[in-house]
């Protein structure tokens, strides 16, 4: 598995993913991987077959996020990178296009399906 960048995004409770850091692979689940998911400041391990692996398949793509405590939803037309590393998602909603940092983004069950 070629993975650009060590943010990826995770399935984590309700079936959402979540953006979160590998931090190496995982000790008890057998091909998985050992995360820090950023928004809820969890360390885990999450089975491989649970990943988005490449954050560009993001673009073009309905994602949700949380702007002032209210979840929104939006598609994904730009991401900004270092180094292969998103920082931020710019996200066009229904009224407007705004910089969204990246641990503010997530998918639900839903979104997910359209990129795995």
């Amino acid at each position: 598995m070629d993975i650009k960048s060590k943010f990826i995004f995770a399935m984590c409770g309700r079936g959402n993913y979540y953006p979160c850091l590998i931090l190496g692979a995982a000790s008890v689940i057998q091909n998985g991987f050992k995360v820090y998911f950023l928004r809820q400041d969890i360390e885990t391990e999450v089975p491989s077959n649970g990943i988005i692996y490449d954050p560009d398949v993001l673009k073009e793509i309905e994602v949700s996020y949380v702007e002032n405590s209210v979840v929104k939803t939006g598609i994904v037309r730009i991401l900004d990178k270092v180094k292969e590393t998103p920082t931020s998602f710019l996200i066009q909603s229904a009224d407007k296009c705004a910089w969204i940092p990246l641990p503010r983004v997530f998918l639900t069950k839903e979104q997910a399906q359209v990129v795995i």
